[in-house]
């Protein structure tokens, strides 16, 4: 099972407010409020930042569209009035409504609103929201506010987890001055059985997001937009696994900033950086981990159910997904239809032996257990061979046997291990029959002369 754990959908870029219009130094990035012409008036379109045109494009249609191999996707409102932006709670609402089986909504709280703990109360108990989304830097607010408090003992008591963002904003109204992670230490001493979920990790304060992480076994993290930068990505995750916390570390696409499969791929892709390097491989476990964990068990969330009865029906899993019909007894469309091709998780997952053990030995090392030793090349090339059929996080094989064709320079091998596994009567039966054949030879050519 694939979980994205953080998305975004919008009607129109407009709904961003500051950080939508405004790049560095303040430069137009998208249609100004109330302006008729895209960018700042005046500006052709051609001249207008490639992220503004990815701004345009993040309405509920499009996000449907990039599933793909995505089981659930965890969809995010937002509100700061610092940046004058709002993707109202009932939008996302509205769209999860409409997929209950594939969608989560998450809350947009700004802790500096006068009705933030109404907000937070209707998003809970009308428009069913699991969870709320908060940033310190666009929201304008140091982590220890004492109007953050009541919202994070609300979402306690309800065993909802509280999503955080630290990253900077492209406006110069942001506070990068409550950005770091670690500023969150007070509040997780201070509100006991908080869910806490750092986004992006922290980006760009990493390593205080994993000193957090050590200290707080509660705290999980969720990679955000940073597989858009793929070195800095590797870096992270080898320091995550170095400080014993990348098992709490949850897949995310970031739509609309890039999609499920890219973002897939990215992560499977990280060695390629570091082939033909004495820099440490990543383990594909590992990699595959991320992607395949079971993040809703980790944030307290059940699964989605699909529309019906009161409560809900159980979800329908895809027709590959679904359990294989009793031995013998095929059905129809299985006759029929060709074999279903790999979808883009199973694709990114597989790869043949031989591949990987060229690419251990290319990569080198990969790294070790934690306070152990870092295996060599052969070690390394030995548990890539190992992997082939690795085990997911739910503790499944993957089904495909290995090769039983023997190669044509081990053929005489298997020949004569084949003439071992014979049983006692067939060996014997043999034996008479060759010394039957000895005789009659004899027979006919008379006794060899004796020298």
């Amino acid at each position: 099972m694939i979980i994205d754990c953080m998305t975004h959908v919008w009607d129109s870029p407009d709904q961003l407010g500051l950080s939508a219009r405004f790049g560095s130094a303040n430069r137009p990035l998208a249609t100004p409020a109330g302006s008729s012409q895209p960018g700042k008036p005046g500006l052709p379109a051609s001249a207008r930042s490639p992220l503004a045109d990815r701004l345009l494009h993040a309405d509920p249609l499009e996000h449907f569209e990039s599933l793909g191999p995505v089981d659930v996707s965890l969809v995010f409102a937002f509100r700061s009035r610092l940046l004058e932006s709002e993707v109202p709670n009932p939008l996302v609402a509205d769209y999860v409504r409409a997929h209950p089986d594939r969608l989560i909504g998450v809350a947009g709280i700004d802790p500096t609103c006068p009705r933030a703990e109404a907000d937070l109360e209707e998003a809970i108990s009308r428009l069913d929201m699991k969870g709320a989304a908060i940033s310190p830097v666009a929201q304008g607010f140091h982590p220890m506010d004492s109007r953050l408090l009541p919202l994070c003992r609300r979402l306690a008591r309800q065993g909802l987890p509280l999503m955080v963002h630290h990253g900077p904003v492209p406006s110069r109204q942001g506070r990068l001055e409550y950005g770091r992670p670690d500023l969150l230490d007070e509040l997780l001493r201070e509100v006991e059985g908080l869910r806490l979920v750092i986004c992006g990790l922290g980006r760009p304060w990493i390593e205080p997001t994993f000193a957090l992480m050590t200290k707080h076994p509660e705290v999980l993290a969720n990679l955000g937009g940073l597989l858009r930068s793929p070195w800095q990505t590797y870096n992270a995750l080898v320091l995550a696994h170095e400080c014993g916390v990348i098992d709490r570390l949850l897949f995310s696409s970031d739509f609309p900033y890039s999609t499920p499969a890219a973002a897939i791929e990215t992560l499977y892709s990280l060695n390629r950086m570091v082939q033909g390097t004495s820099l440490p491989a990543i383990p594909r476990e590992l990699l595959r981990g991320i992607v395949e964990r079971d993040a809703l068990a980790m944030l307290g969330l059940p699964m989605p159910r699909g529309p019906g009865l009161p409560g809900g029906e159980p979800r329908t899993e895809p027709p590959s997904r679904q359990a294989p019909a009793p031995s013998g007894v095929p059905s129809p469309s299985a006759l029929s239809a060709p074999p279903p091709s790999p979808g883009p998780a199973e694709k990114f997952a597989r790869t043949s032996k031989e591949d990987k053990a060229k690419e251990a030995e290319q990569n080198g090392p990969s790294i070790g257990p934690i306070g152990g030793k870092t295996p060599d090349a052969g070690a390394a090339a030995g548990q890539a061979v190992a992997a082939d059929h690795p085990t997911p996080s739910d503790g499944r094989r993957d089904s495909v046997p290995p090769s039983r064709t023997p190669r044509p320079d081990t053929a005489a091998a298997g020949d004569a291990e084949a003439d071992q596994a014979d049983g006692p009567e067939e060996a014997a039966a043999q034996t008479a029959e060759d010394e039957a054949q000895a005789a009659a030879s004899e027979k006919r050519t008379g006794p060899s002369a004796t020298t």
